[in-house]
């Protein structure tokens, strides 16, 4: 995973892929082409390949990967340029789905054009647009501030009760709902976050549906951010970002460290991975994290199931032995209870007689006693 400018690692230094492409930058290569570019859209993908590359980090997205001034001057840049048409519709950022919206934003028509009252109050528009003439009628701005103004909010809040497509709630208070820029649908707040909670993608769509129409806008990341807790934005922005952009690389070697999200596009020849994250040896060819050659890897598991085989067979001796000397002693206590042995009564030791007259002398501790158990 290298920037597709200066070519460091970028897992290494941090960076970001790059929407609409598999490529990835650098997080101090966005900074510097935050820092240079003019395009309303955001940064564009430098990969030098044989066609151009489509690959874009939009407007929104570069407010959480720049300082905070860098991304201010950013956007006094592009606001004072006027919004041309894109080439590319996939690829253009209006800010918003509305028709009516984009021509405002454009100059292509005034706010005094727009007619809030035409959809009755039933769309997320009218909470829009009536916070633009808001701004225009009491806080004296242009229509051109007005709408950058209701750009840079995080979210747009219901101004209104409001109902809710998921949970059919009729009457959501006013603060209570969202209404999403890129297309204006409306939520409550809580069926959104729950919504956002439950998408195992790093891309968040837009959960309206009839049936009719399934929208196909994301939200924003300013949006996500707004309603849900710093751990769950940063799954999003995080770790699904990094599990969708491994799964889009070929051949990708994890690195076998435990909880390391560390992984690299291995050349089907590699031997070695080294993880930039954890610092671990991983072996390409073995797929195990080992110090020395192959070879020495696989003499020293040969030798370690050796070890293993032979341990197991030495426990199996010793349960073996364990019984044997347990029938030694059943069998030595039936012997002296049939008066067949003796034990020493001085030093209990077991002895045997083989012969000659009852009188006894322990050969262990030279005890005399008398075979019949009477006094010596």
């Amino acid at each position: 995973m290298d920037c597709c400018n200066c070519q460091v690692n970028v897992i290494e230094v941090g960076g970001s892929q790059m929407k609409g492409c598999s490529h990835f930058i650098c997080a101090e290569c966005i900074v510097d082409s935050v820092t240079q570019s003019t395009d309303r859209v955001g940064i564009r993908c430098t990969f030098r390949g044989l066609s151009k590359c489509d690959g874009v980090i939009e407007v929104e997205e570069l407010e959480f990967m720049v300082p905070d001034d860098v991304y201010a001057e950013y956007l006094s840049r592009i606001s004072n340029d006027v919004l041309e048409e894109q080439e590319d519709d996939e690829h253009s950022h209006l800010g918003a789905a509305s028709i009516e919206y984009q021509q405002a934003r454009k100059g292509e028509i005034t706010m005094d054009d727009l007619n809030l009252a035409a959809e009755g109050g039933e769309s997320g528009w009218f909470h829009a647009a009536s916070l633009v003439e808001e701004l225009m009628q009491f806080d004296g701005m242009t229509s051109s501030e007005a709408l950058k103004h209701v750009d840079s909010l995080p979210i747009i809040e219901n101004r209104k009760p409001i109902s809710c497509p998921i949970c059919f709630e009729k009457d959501i208070p006013v603060g209570e709902g969202i209404i999403l820029k890129d297309c204006f649908h409306q939520f409550c707040k809580g069926c959104l976050a729950r919504h956002i909670q439950s998408t195992n993608v790093a891309e968040v769509k837009c959960p309206f549906v009839d049936e009719d129409y399934t929208c196909d806008e994301f939200l924003k990341p300013r949006e996500i951010r707004q309603l849900v807790s710093k751990q769950e934005y940063e799954r999003h922005f995080d770790s699904l970002a990094l599990k969708e952009a491994e799964e889009s690389l070929a051949d990708v070697f994890h690195c076998l460290t435990p909880d390391c999200k560390g992984f690299c596009s291995a050349d089907p020849t590699a031997r070695l991975f080294r993880c930039p994250l954890c610092n671990a040896a991983n072996c390409v060819a073995c797929r195990v994290i080992h110090s020395g050659s192959c070879a020495q890897y696989w003499e020293e598991l040969q030798q370690a199931e050796e070890r293993r085989v032979e341990l197991l067979r030495d426990e199996a001796n010793l349960v073996e032995q364990r019984r044997n000397d347990q029938l030694s002693a059943e069998e030595i206590q039936r012997r002296v209870s049939t008066r067949l042995w003796m034990r020493c009564p001085r030093c209990n030791v077991v002895i045997e007689k083989n012969g000659g007259c009852a009188h006894m002398k322990c050969e262990k501790c030279k005890h005399d006693f008398n075979w019949t158990g009477t006094p010596a």
